[in-house]
């Protein structure tokens, strides 16, 4: 009989437990006791009182209890081992068992067939089974082909229109968020439906406006009513701001965010900052501490800034050539620099004509620290100057949104 002494902590209190000779003592320290069986390790919990490890560990090792032991609320663990067999037990509700073996759902144990078992509130199915649906934990059999779960009822879109979750009588509707529409008569907009009042009716957030009237303007997903202004060609958008009096408001813009400011003498834009250009310069959207011989007008400004595309005057851009691509990659040489745009269209407002350009078309020379720093896999609207000579004016976030917007107003201009 070998006898081991366990320490817990800096008190010094003893617990004494029998093993058999063939165990051995891994580790004591001040958080927990352990004795290995072959080892086949058995954890004793460490916030019993003395006495109660003591009856504990005289269980695991006899498999008895001691008189006035009281069974403690705790799962006990063994390490599979080779050689072993495997101990990998959990409970389900007061059960012990073994969840290769079986499957518990909700407390109640059910056969676990080949891992196929699956839970569905406080019953069980197969993975392998046909018409079989869960929904919100409510298990129906018997289901048609495809049937899909609204709410926790089943619907088979053979019958139904399912619109997240809600269920609309006919089949073969559209969906607006939770709601059917009318494609031909409506508009969705973020899940949300508004009638057709003109050709050009786009979406603004989750509001419809049709960008022609010249009564609303749209920043960054926020309609703006600019109706009462007396002079609409003063308004334009910073970020989702509306600004209305531009001669005297700057917006400076960059990849990371939008501000407006108030205008001030000898500033300029770089980027997203508003500098003085008595005691900085802008190379390429970073500023630098070296002043230029810039004058600091407003008109000089603008070749910092990269507006929001929407800001821009359609009727402006339907009377330009312009064009959408988006950045592969550049590289600059000396004071030029040169980017190579992947599926660029050019688009001649007039005609409402759009031609696919070279997959890797080349624009430039641009004078680097002139122009605006531009992102790698980003979507721009360029500016034709010459030839290959392009001006970015701004960073547009989906390429087929903006190109269907401006086709769409150059289209209804024409027609009017």
């Amino acid at each position: 009989m070998l006898w081991i002494r366990v320490v817990r902590g800096e008190d010094s209190s003893m617990l004494w437990s029998s093993c058999q000779e063939d165990l051995q003592v891994i580790s004591v320290d001040s958080n927990n006791s352990k004795c290995c069986l072959n080892q086949g390790l058995l954890t004793g919990p460490t916030s019993l009182h003395p006495e109660n490890q003591r009856a504990y560990f005289h269980e695991q090792l006899t498999g008895k209890h001691s008189a006035g032991h009281r069974e403690p609320q705790r799962q006990v663990r063994r390490k599979k081992t080779p050689g072993l067999a495997p101990f990998d037990s959990q409970y389900c509700g007061q059960k012990l068992y073994d969840r290769h073996t079986s499957t518990c759902c909700s407390g109640k144990l059910f056969p676990n067939n080949a891992g196929l078992t699956q839970c569905c509130g406080e019953k069980s199915y197969e993975l392998s089974e046909e018409g079989v649906l869960c929904c919100g934990g409510q298990l129906y059999r018997d289901q048609p082909a495809d049937s899909t779960c609204a709410g926790n009822v089943p619907y088979s879109p053979h019958n139904y229109t399912i619109c997240q979750k809600a269920a609309h009588l006919p089949a073969g509707q559209q969906c607006c968020g939770t709601k059917t529409f009318h494609p031909n008569e409506e508009i969705c907009c973020n899940g949300h439906r508004h009638k057709k009042s003109a050709a050009d009716t786009a979406c603004c957030g989750i509001y419809a406006y049709s960008a022609s009237a010249g009564r609303q303007k749209c920043c960054s997903g926020q309609l703006h009513d600019v109706s009462f202004l007396k002079n609409k060609e003063e308004a334009g958008c910073c970020g989702p701001l509306l600004l209305t009096d531009r001669k005297n408001q700057q917006c400076c813009n960059s990849a990371q965010k939008t501000l407006a400011y108030k205008s001030q003498p000898s500033h300029l834009c770089c980027g997203h900052w508003y500098y003085n250009t008595s005691i900085w310069s802008c190379c390429a959207g970073r500023l630098i501490p070296a002043p230029t011989n810039r004058t600091g007008t407003q008109a000089g400004a603008e070749e910092f800034i990269l507006r929001p595309w929407m800001d821009y005057n359609l009727f402006a851009i339907c009377s330009m050539t312009v064009m959408l691509g988006t950045v592969k990659s550049s590289a600059v040489k000396g004071n030029q620099r040169f980017v190579v745009l992947t599926n660029a269209m050019k688009i001649q407002g007039k005609g409402c004509i759009v031609t696919a350009q070279e997959d890797s078309f080349v624009v430039g020379p641009l004078e680097h620290c002139s122009t605006p720093a531009l992102k790698q896999d980003r979507t721009y609207l360029w500016m034709k100057i010459s030839g290959h000579h392009y001006k970015p004016l701004s960073d547009v976030p989906d390429l087929t949104a903006a190109l269907h917007a401006i086709m769409t107003f150059c289209q209804n201009m024409t027609r009017g």
